[in-house]
């Protein structure tokens, strides 16, 4: 069993790429991309960090599992769609369970980086991105696995007290707590995002299923909202990363704000896109969260020069409503289905609005007759 590493130890990253020299070094050509991910290699290094690039599959997985690394980055222009599937191999092993998995890419397109966040990935980079932001982000999983490897040490360290003590049950039973909180704690980092601090997607699908089965049993109403941001890569483009980190921030306050509850649960579906689910929740009361939502984001007023719907940023949102227990095919999916084709519906008719539910197939929505329930809920009433 691989030992677990002291806090001082400097950072370790495993790198899966293969550039044409083994040892990073500054170049003048800043477009090649294996030359800027050389130089992501290389300001990890002048950070303090310990870096070792690995060419084949099997290198990686042996390293991953047996150096304990801290991180580690997935160049995907060397691994291609093997990157997508080691990680989600290594997701399933409980000793690579919680270790930071950033893939690297040179496209930036929102594919990349839905595949690298539904295959369990952490972070994905562009190789574009500037500097101090591709530092920041990859310092914050740095710092959260050494978070987790202290968390890891001292779970270690209280089983073995319950060993040593085992005799005294009052001990023993404290020790039992203690261990209890900081396992909450390992599981809280994998299922919460980073960045905005709402569920990620692993927290999305473990809460989905649970909360279908209970409307199921209960014959109660679920709804979902699914809500996207409108022309948000080019607010990227004209604002900055930074900026656009900034902005997810203040989405996913807006939604918490919309959905009060303590049974919602809002999360960051992939990208720009959340969720937020609604459980006993019927067609109006999702409506209603819509419109506070829609509100929220426009009293926000951020300006958005790349947007062409309207001068200031503005979201579009699907919402499904189902009554699990009507189905004959009890899959939560149905649900997700519904609400994306309402999502595609709202941008369809011009974004910055609000579509309720449709079961139509996305190439016959454009073709949809019109019906009081379809239509876009108008938000835009006074803020004042």
């Amino acid at each position: 069993m691989p030992t677990i590493k002291t806090s001082d130890a400097a950072p370790n990253v495993v790198a899966w790429y293969w550039p044409d020299t083994s040892t990073p070094k500054y170049i003048d050509n800043q477009s090649d991309a294996a030359d800027q991910f050389t130089l992501i290699l290389q300001m990890l290094m002048e950070k303090g960090c310990e870096v070792s690039t690995k060419r084949w599959l099997d290198q990686v997985v042996d390293a991953a599992t047996e150096q304990m690394p801290d991180l580690l980055l997935i160049s995907l222009q060397t691994a291609g769609e093997q990157g997508y599937h080691l990680c989600q191999e290594l997701r399933q092993r409980a000793i690579a369970q919680h270790l930071p998995i950033v893939f690297v890419g040179a496209r930036g397109s929102s594919q990349e980086l839905n595949c690298a966040l539904h295959y369990g990935g952490s972070d994905y980079l562009q190789l574009s991105m500037a500097p101090e932001e591709c530092w920041l982000r990859l310092k914050h999983h740095l710092s959260t696995a050494q978070l987790v490897r202290r968390l890891q040490a001292d779970q270690i360290d209280l089983t073995a007290r319950i060993g040593e003590y085992s005799r005294i049950l009052e001990q023993q039973e404290a020790v039992k707590v203690s261990l209890t909180q900081r396992n909450q704690v390992l599981q809280q980092l994998a299922l919460v995002d980073g960045l905005t601090q709402v569920a990620n997607r692993r927290g999305f699908d473990h809460n989905i299923a649970d909360r279908w089965k209970e409307a199921r049993a209960r014959g109660q109403k679920i709804s979902l909202l699914l809500c996207d941001i409108d022309y948000f890569k080019g607010y990227n483009d004209i604002y900055g990363h930074l900026a656009g980190d900034a902005c997810l921030q203040t989405v996913a306050a807006a939604l918490q704000r919309g959905a009060r509850r303590q049974l919602d649960q809002v999360a960051r579906y992939g990208g720009e896109e959340f969720a937020v689910l609604l459980p006993d929740t019927d067609a109006e009361g999702a409506q209603k969260v819509a419109l506070t939502v829609q509100e929220e984001i426009a009293r926000a007023q951020i300006p958005h020069r790349g947007s062409l719907v309207k001068q200031f940023l503005s979201m579009s949102i699907g919402i499904s409503t189902l009554r699990p227990a009507q189905l004959e095919h009890d899959a939560f999916e149905e649900l997700i289905r519904y609400a994306d084709n309402a999502l595609y519906a709202a941008k369809l008719q011009g974004r910055d609005r609000t579509y309720f539910n449709t079961a139509q197939p996305r190439e016959l929505i454009a073709e949809e007759p019109a019906h009081p329930r379809n239509q876009p809920i108008n938000y835009q009433r006074s803020l004042s």
